[in-house]
């Protein structure tokens, strides 16, 4: 048995956390390594040191320390400890010692664990704390470390980030068994069936066309049309064997140079390393993606497609995967057989491998058994897809006896993955964000990923694939595509759904039918739904209508409970035959003159399974629709017809995120069936006049139903509007919850955010421009990127007072650059800018057309250092040297941060948070620098300053341009205002943006 040995160190303040350490190994031993022959061991001083009279307590220690520990665990709170002589602590002896030795070995792995709650300064030491603080400073420049705020019972606690972190440290230090040696079936492990393999390239080649049919009757297969995805790294804490952020991307620069920072980070890829946890939103491509590998990994290779993926986005064949038999498990018809037991939200391992025994063995897929599955799940041979965890119900059954399956399937699963994964098996989870929460998420022990939305190279794979296979020929495939896209170009609205993959493949469809794109989501839904309808009945036309109204009862009832008696908080993703049966004839009875001609619910139910196309018949006589957002949609169309007080409906049902797509469903269907907007206005009033930061979830919606009207071209009152303004407004200044904050601040910058000087080349806007008062400011001291070196502590002497930009430059500033043609007014570019300019013939930043990156207020990327310089030259400014900007970011007390001397969780958008994404400016107002009120200094982008600085990477260098700041995708120690760090001036990444000095005189109006 491989024994792993965790040393723990801390002072006597941390006493509860030593404590549930033995519950986490304990925990970790009974599940995760069992079957890889693997225990886990803590030693600790308070269990294993014998005591001794006479020597120092911290020699005591010290002598009976063993000296082959793997893991180093440290922790401080409050407390360093007691001096050594030489040192502040045993923990800092202990840590110092560990760190040596792993310059030497590379071992021990080294974790440490500050905690973060808040404390009155006048229950603790001072001095103490203050060591705490400049310790953790240091350590922060050797790695990552890992902050907590109480002991257990959310994602951040100590008890599941320390259970998290152990478990993959073990799959990182204990090598699993190489494929190649493991041993063939045996008599206990039955050969996979030539039927289900069959049975799988069939279920999973076919591409259904939302129910829209080519017109040339053509069957589009899943390899001519499928693009690969991209993820966000949504994981917290460190990765085995991974860096993480900048960090991680100067690992990669070693290697190949510079242009490995702008390579995607694909989702296959990620599957190929490890077993994934992948969120998704509605159309993102988590079931698409699910049957792709399920088909390449049964059929052992990608057929070869056109038009070819570019550079950097070209999936290889996940070679780890090669002998595993792939399971996909759809969970919408799997929950069914998990225990109804009254009452019920726990699972163990076995009782979900008896679900899945009583499962495949009643489905029996290609004649699939569970003694097949078991066989090779005991070799570590199976690639287990779960796909749509959110598609599980939360609540099933009457009060008396209702039981909880998507409780109880968690359980199970927090309880089978280590023991699978520790096997060598491969799990993948899928589901939407609301699925599972944070902490439920980490108990699963899986890498959580986050499906990017299609970038604009990806956008054009899947038109380009599409084209092709819509058409008779290539040539004519890349015409219509080509057509597709400037049609795309020119039609700003529909943006917001390109970067859906299923979305995407619709419009594209649509536009081949007939060339004409809809106008926004509702449109393309209402078209979608025509177009199906229309070709499932050619002969019956006038049953159309009532075949609508049928849907929408159905998806109605599945999403309220309504028609069976039940009061449902969240909409159900399935129903029975016998459910459906019911919700029919409960309409038809409230409303006959509906119906007319109806000829039973039976008959009727029957007819919606077979010929809709839209509603599909599923094992075990139940039904779904073709994707959830059809059931939004259909939804919706009765909401409207049957809720009277629409604004205490959406006030009931906006709290839950689940509701989020039919709400906003439901305003445009309100907006789309009503020629005036008058009712669409009236809602919206209602539901802002009493709303309140109590409110958020509806606030959120609020400013969902905002954007619709404005992308009608309709406005509100200006006193709601100004009402509305003033609760984003509020809702930043307050530091609401961050994620309703980016929504609102979003929804901010689409209204006009008042905060931003929408024009910077005035040079008296108290709101474009801080002062930076004459004196003498301390720069450098701080540590640099690994290319580059660091700037020595110096001081410096700003003579005049200057103007800085009080944010970095926003979309909607640069937007007046690009409309006045500065990318065309060669007096605003250096001669090297305009070298560059000509060579790429650039007309706007990289990602403008990206909705991820160009609300209005949030900072522009995908900038070069030209097209920044080239901006404050026609702004008539300058960008600032380094110094200058880090003397406006440090001010004159020369701190550390912009804010203070002390980094806080959450207090900037960096890494940590895991938006993946820029926010808007100015959306943090604990991290306003301290004497100068500047926003963004720290987090969201890097900016751009002048200076020149030399980039040495092994085997290359070059001259690069300064950046500071740190971003939204690096950890918060490189948003220190000391830290520097260097990029190509030609680099226009997601992460660069700037600001802008005024070469102005001061003086604000």
């Amino acid at each position: 048995m491989r024994l792993i040995r965790v040393f723990v160190s801390s002072p006597s303040d941390v006493a509860e956390e030593r404590r549930v350490l033995d519950e986490v190994v304990e925990r970790i031993n009974r599940t995760d390594v069992r079957a890889q022959d693997v225990r886990l061991e803590l030693w600790k001083w308070e269990d294993d040191v014998v005591p001794q009279i006479g020597p120092r307590p911290q020699d005591v220690v010290d002598a009976q320390t063993p000296a082959d520990y793997d893991v180093y665990l440290g922790m401080l709170a409050c407390r360093f400890g007691t001096p050594t002589g030489r040192y502040g602590s045993g923990t800092e002896k202990e840590f110092r010692d560990a760190l040596r030795r792993w310059g030497k070995t590379g071992k021990p792995w080294i974790l440490f664990y500050f905690k973060t709650a808040k404390v009155a300064l006048d229950e603790i030491d001072l001095d103490q704390y203050a060591q705490v603080r400049k310790f953790r400073e240091e350590v922060q420049t050797r790695g990552l470390y890992a902050t907590y705020e109480q002991v257990r019972g959310t994602a951040e606690a100590f008890f599941e980030q320390v259970d998290t972190h152990l478990r993959k440290i073990i799959a990182a230090l204990v090598p699993r068994q190489p494929a190649g040696e493991v041993p063939g079936p045996t008599a206990e492990t039955a050969p996979v069936p030539d039927a289900y393999r069959a049975w799988l390239a069939r279920e999973c080649s076919g591409v259904e066309l939302l129910g829209l049919q080519d017109q040339q009757g053509r069957a589009v297969q899943l390899y001519q049309v499928y693009v690969p995805l991209t993820i966000t790294d949504g994981t917290d804490g460190p990765q085995p064997g991974r860096t993480t952020g900048k960090a991680e991307a100067l690992a990669a620069l070693q290697r190949t140079g510079r242009e490995a920072e702008r390579k995607p980070e694909l989702l296959m890829g990620q599957l190929a390393e490890t077993s994934l946890y992948v969120e998704g939103g509605a159309g993102a491509g988590k079931s698409t993606f699910c049957r792709w590998v399920a088909h390449g990994v049964n059929a052992g290779q990608w057929p070869a497609r056109e038009p070819a993926a570019p550079e950097g986005y070209r999936e290889t064949f996940p070679e780890p995967l090669r002998e595993h038999l792939p399971l996909l498990i759809r969970l919408r018809d799997f929950w069914i057989a998990l225990p109804a037991t009254p009452g019920g939200r726990g699972l163990s391992r076995s009782g979900l491998e008896d679900a899945l025994h009583r499962w495949l063995d009643e489905k029996q897929p290609g004649q699939l058994s569970w003694a097949c599955v078991s066989g090779h799940l005991q070799r570590g041979r199976v690639l287990i897809m779960l796909d749509g965890f959110d598609e599980v119900p939360i609540r099933v059954g009457p009060d008396d006896s209702a039981y909880h399956p998507r409780q109880m399937l968690l359980e199970g699963l927090a309880d089978a993955v280590p023991h699978w994964t520790g096997q060598g098996n491969r799990v993948l989870v899928t589901s939407r964000p609301y699925g599972l929460n944070a902490v439920e998420a980490r108990r699963l022990g899986l890498r959580s990923v986050t499906i990017a939305d299609l970038d604009a190279p990806l956008q054009g794979l899947l038109v380009g694939r599409w084209f092709d296979a819509l058409s008779p020929d290539a040539e004519q495939g890349a015409e219509r595509a080509a057509e597709m896209r400037a049609h795309l170009a020119e039609r700003a609205e529909v943006s917001p759904l390109v970067s859906s993959p299923m979305l995407l493949t619709a419009l594209c469809v649509i536009f081949n039918q007939g060339k004409r794109l809809p106008r926004d989501k509702h449109e393309l839904y209402d078209r979608i739904l025509d177009n199906v309808l229309h070709n499932r009945y050619l002969d019956e036309q006038q049953e159309i209508p009532l075949v609508r109204n049928r849907l929408s009862v159905v998806a109605y009832g599945m999403h309220t409970g309504v028609g069976l008696d039940e009061d449902r908080e969240t909409p159900q993703a399935e129903a029975t035959t016998a459910e459906i049966e019911r919700m029919i004839q409960r309409y038809r009875d409230q409303s006959p003159a509906t119906e007319p001609g109806f000829r039973g619910a039976v008959q009727a139910c029957d007819d919606l399974l077979t010929r809709s196309g839209v509603l599909l018949p599923r094992p075990g006589k139940r039904a779904g629709f073709h994707h959830f957002t059809f059931q939004d949609f259909l939804a919706a169309q009765l909401i409207l017809e049957r809720e009277s007080d629409l604004a205490a409906f959406f006030r009931r049902r906006a709290v839950r995120q689940e509701w989020r797509s039919a709400l906003s469903f439901v305003f445009t269907s309100l907006m789309s069936r009503n020629t005036l907007p008058d009712k669409g206005i009236r809602l919206l009033e209602s539901l802002i006049e009493p709303l309140t930061l109590d409110a958020l979830p509806l606030a959120v919606v609020v400013a969902d139903c905002l954007e619709i009207l404005a992308g009608r071209g309709v406005g509100l009152q200006a006193r709601h509007v100004e009402q509305f303004r003033q609760l984003c407004l509020d809702a930043i200044e307050r530091e609401s919850p961050i994620e309703p904050r980016v929504e609102l601040g979003l929804a901010l910058g689409r209204m006009g955010d008042p905060r931003i000087a929408e024009d910077l080349r005035e040079h008296t806007d108290p709101r474009a421009w801080v002062q930076v008062p004459a004196g003498t400011y301390t720069v450098g001291g701080g540590e640099a990127g690994y290319a580059i070196k660091p700037l020595k502590k110096q001081k410096f002497k700003v003579m005049q007072p200057f103007l800085i930009s009080r944010y970095p430059v926003t979309n909607s500033q640069f937007r007046r650059f690009v409309q006045d043609g500065g990318y065309e007014q060669r007096e605003c570019w250096s001669e090297e800018g305009w070298q560059w300019h000509e060579q790429g013939n650039v007309s706007e930043p990289e990602y403008r057309r990206e909705t991820k990156w160009n609300g209005a207020n949030q900072p522009v990327v995908g900038i070069s250092f030209w097209e920044a310089e080239a901006f404050a030259h026609w702004a008539g400014g300058r960008l600032p040297s380094e110094l200058e900007w880090e003397a406006a970011a440090r001010g004159p007390q020369a701190l550390v941060y912009p804010w203070g001397n002390d980094g806080q969780d959450g207090i900037c958008n960096t890494d940590e948070l895991k938006l993946q994404k820029t926010t808007p400016v100015g959306l943090f107002p604990r991290s306003r620098s301290k004497a100068l009120g500047l926003e963004d200094l720290a987090g969201n982008v890097w900016e751009w300053c002048a200076d020149a600085v030399e980039v040495k990477y092994p085997g290359q260098s070059y001259v690069g341009r300064v950046v500071r700041g740190g971003c939204w995708s690096d950890p918060s120690v490189y948003a220190r205002s000391d830290y520097r760090d260097g990029n190509h001036p030609d680099d226009r990444y997601r992460d660069m943006g700037f600001r802008v000095v005024s070469a102005f005189s001061p003086g604000l109006a």
